[in-house]
């Protein structure tokens, strides 16, 4: 499990959504940035907020959306001890 922060996956998708589909799509990354929202309505997932940066052509921020699986309830239930925020 290799580790990006959601302003350089953002990024990298940005410069080149190809390149950076076949280095990230389907794959495990530890995506760290700060919580920016937690919700469970089209599936659990938690946005974190980037940064803001103008080199970002298509977002004025760098939030990158985290959808986990619903069968792995240990990470899930780690949602639950977060709040905005927090890093």
């Amino acid at each position: 499990v290799g580790t990006v922060s959601a302003v350089d996956l953002t990024l990298a998708y940005d410069k080149n959504e190809i390149k950076a589909g076949e280095t990230y799509k389907d794959k495990y990354y530890e995506v760290t940035g700060v919580v920016g929202d937690i919700d469970a309505g089209l599936g659990t997932y938690m946005v974190l907020e980037g940064e803001e940066d103008q080199s970002i052509e298509f977002l004025d921020r760098s939030d990158v959306q985290c959808f986990f699986n619903e069968d792995d309830k240990d990470e899930i239930s780690k949602l639950g001890d977060l709040k905005k925020g927090d890093k």
